[in-house]
């Protein structure tokens, strides 16, 4: 949320969008994300 600079209400929809288009739950994309984020970090 922070890089991204978005409020938490956009960042639930964009969760909630991506979720809808790769047909998993929400928590399956925010999991991939934050697994994503410890790559980098």
């Amino acid at each position: 949320m922070k890089q991204r600079h978005l409020e938490e209400d956009e960042a639930y929809g964009s969760l909630r969008k991506l979720a809808m288009t790769r047909g998993k739950t929400i928590a399956q994309v925010s999991q991939d994300l934050i697994d994503s984020a410890s790559l980098l970090f």
